[in-house]
């Protein structure tokens, strides 16, 4: 009896906490969506306030014009200036609510801003990127990347993430400043 109690205790625990991630061995794979990575605030407020229709041509016409830096940026110059050519510590996977109209900005805006091998002319190490479409980030897309830690401006897709037992954390602040990125240091804080 005490040992039928015991088992329906530990299933009870498991059914109701979210499954634990373990860390991985080698290569930290980071996803992070378009917003916190970039300043993409104008072409939400077209989408927003001028449909998608507008967004779209918006889209097109700015397709070689870089985003500005978002306030997650200078976190993931730093996380991938870990990587070298021979030992990458770090992957990179963009994922988006964005429509996949914005694929090619966010493409050259990587570029530009340094976010890839020079010699290679590819993002560093990215294993994926997903678009949306206006629809959430499921915990089964980040496992789908396997992912090991989700950074995004989306309230609601970091909740998702963490009761999916996924690292996850909500982005805050406006643009990065490029000044912001000579400090070398990485700094990290759990709450």
């Amino acid at each position: 009896m005490v040992m039928t109690q015991a088992l329906i205790a530990q299933a009870a625990r498991e059914v109701t906490q979210p499954p634990v991630r373990q860390f991985p061995s080698q290569i930290i794979n980071i996803a992070i969506s378009t917003s916190a990575l970039f300043d993409t605030r104008e072409s939400q407020a077209i989408f927003n306030g001028q449909g998608e229709a507008a967004f779209r041509s918006h889209m097109q016409e700015n397709a070689r014009t870089p985003f500005g830096l978002g306030p997650a940026f200078p976190f993931v110059a730093k996380m991938l200036g870990l990587n070298r050519s021979d030992e990458p510590l770090v992957n990179l996977t963009i994922l988006s609510r964005s429509n996949p109209q914005v694929l090619e900005r966010v493409h050259h805006s990587l570029t530009a801003h340094g976010l890839v091998f020079p010699d290679k002319r590819r993002v560093r190490q990215t294993v994926g990127e997903a678009y949306t479409s206006g629809q959430p980030i499921t915990p089964q897309i980040l496992d789908n990347f396997q992912v090991d830690i989700f950074l995004s401006r989306h309230e609601g897709d970091v909740k998702a993430a963490l009761a999916g037992g996924f690292a996850a954390g909500l982005v805050m602040g406006e643009a990065s400043r490029p000044e912001t990125e000579r400090n070398k240091d990485i700094v990290l804080a759990f709450d």
